[in-house]
């Protein structure tokens, strides 16, 4: 009997850092500065739903960034910051 599946990284990434109790979650990716409703659900849609349960959740920020400004990103000066209102 095979059985194919697909693991979202995003879902997996999210379990763990609740897990292990993550003050602070950094997203590198390959975009800088997201907009609500600008992606569709294959493409970053998994990763502003993982976002969001994990605030919900924890209470705890989120940034998402370039991989290369990462540093710049948690020196405040990049990036897009998701928080709870």
């Amino acid at each position: 009997m095979e059985i194919e599946a697909v693991i979202s990284k995003d879902y997996i990434t999210n379990l763990l850092t609740r897990r292990i109790k993550v003050n602070l979650k950094i997203i590198a990716t390959g975009i800088e500065e997201y907009e609500w409703g600008e992606f569709s659900l294959g493409s970053m849609g998994t990763k502003i739903l993982a976002i969001i349960g994990f605030i919900e959740e924890t209470g705890n920020e989120i940034i998402i960034t370039l991989r290369e400004t990462t540093m710049s990103t948690l020196n405040g000066k990049r990036g897009t910051r998701v928080i709870k209102e």
